[in-house]
């Protein structure tokens, strides 16, 4: 598609998954067998979608592609869901002690300077006043975010918006002024209002 696409092979969410399943798995035995390859997929993460060594002048964000991720129809500039991936991920080397290349980044705090408007989280850095389900969902899922207060107050929001009606839930309204690829044309709504399973049982739980 050109510029500002990358479609890059691997997701922005498949490392950090791998690493919290090795971290719930708690085999010592498979970390140390594998940890060469573990830190080397790492920092690939890290350079390919925070920047080169996670540069500081990123100030840790992910850069501002589109990349496969959550909602891989909708065209988003560093997403709250990415930005929260990338937190989960160094929260979990840091409780396997492996290298972190993203060590020194507060996603806690990135993400509530970049994405917390005082009621809820932005989908992305677009700031678009609308609200996005997994915006709302990740960064307390993920652990990045603790606030209780904050995930009260975001939840009113999308019970506000009828994002858990009927069933939880769904990402945006229908008339959320989002972006999406072209194909997206064949799917109209496919990712603004029908409700996913994937992230309903997340939202009960918390």
């Amino acid at each position: 598609f050109g510029k500002p696409f990358d479609f890059p092979t691997q997701s922005v969410d498949s490392v950090p998954y791998l690493i919290h399943s090795l971290a719930l798995l708690k085999d010592l035995e498979i970390l140390d067998r594998y940890r060469d390859f573990l830190e080397k997929e790492t920092m690939r993460f890290t350079s390919r979608f925070i920047g080169p060594n996670g540069h500081k002048t990123s100030r840790g964000l992910v850069r501002p592609l589109h990349f496969s991720s959550m909602k891989d129809f909708a065209v988003r500039e560093s997403s709250c869901y990415d930005n929260s991936m990338a937190g989960f991920l160094s929260l979990n080397l840091k409780r396997l002690k492996l290298d972190d290349p993203l060590r020194s980044f507060n996603y806690s705090e990135i993400i509530k300077e970049n994405f917390w408007n005082g009621d809820y989280f932005f989908d992305d850095m677009q700031k678009k006043p609308y609200v996005a389900g997994d915006a709302q969902v990740f960064p307390f899922y993920c652990g990045v975010i603790r606030n209780k207060t904050m995930m009260r107050r975001a939840f009113a929001f999308v019970q506000r918006e009828g994002l858990d009606e009927p069933i939880a839930l769904k990402y945006t309204s229908r008339n959320a002024p989002a972006r999406f690829i072209w194909s997206e044309r064949f799917l109209r709504g496919y990712e603004l209002d029908p409700c996913w399973a994937q992230m309903g049982p997340i939202y009960i739980r918390l």
